[in-house]
């Protein structure tokens, strides 16, 4: 999976090629076409394989939270961590969807965790709504700002580092510092005044440690 993987992104979806696949991965083209039968599989396989990893991080680390600060805060640190780890992710992710969204779709909507996943998240956005503590907004706008807030800077990284001149050790530590600037950002956007809820103290991150 993982040689795949970085075959797709080096490659593209046209570009990659099964027996460079088994090259990276040390076996043999046979076996790999005995096993998944066509490219098009390998890439669905590959694809579900992150989409249950995903969903085994958010649904941990999500799903439990008692307030919504809180479960904005566990968002968005487990997304920038999820990225981190395989930053040229989300580019490649919009280069298939926007040339064979098919192959992406299929898999994704076959999962249907969504409702399951944020049912928790939307029913605190609800509730603070209710309460008149935040400004009235549809829970899947707040999911959907939250997650861009994480996954755009990846998209955009190219463009980013040429344009503010960061080696790939400093566009790493702008994702590590956003763990702490995104959340107190939306918080404050959405958040009716007086008083705003104070920010978790924590940002965990399995990836590494923030400076302050």
């Amino acid at each position: 999976m993982a040689a795949a993987m970085q075959v797709f992104m080096a490659s593209g979806y046209h570009g990659a090629r099964m027996r460079v696949i088994a090259q990276k991965a040390n076996t043999n083209l046979a076996l790999l076409n005995y096993y998944f039968r066509s490219k098009e599989n390998l890439f669905k396989t590959v694809c579900s394989k992150f989409i249950d990893k995903m969903y085994s991080r958010l649904s941990k680390s999500f799903t439990t939270q008692t307030t919504l600060a809180e479960s904005i805060a566990s968002l968005v640190c487990t997304y920038i961590d999820a990225l981190l780890e395989t930053e040229e992710l989300p580019l490649f992710m919009v280069n298939i969807l926007a040339q064979h969204p098919e192959l992406f779709l299929q898999t994704f909507q076959k999962k249907n965790f969504i409702p399951n996943l944020f049912q928790n998240f939307f029913e605190q956005v609800e509730s603070e709504v209710a309460q008149g503590r935040i400004q009235n907004i549809q829970p899947s706008e707040l999911l959907l700002n939250c997650i861009s807030l994480c996954v755009f800077p990846f998209i955009a990284a190219p463009k980013l580092k040429c344009a503010f001149g960061l080696q790939a050790a400093d566009f790493r530590e702008l994702m590590l510092r956003r763990k702490t600037q995104i959340v107190p950002f939306i918080l404050n956007a959405i958040y009716i005044p007086n008083p705003l809820p104070s920010p978790p103290v924590s940002f965990s991150s399995d990836t590494a440690s923030e400076k302050p």
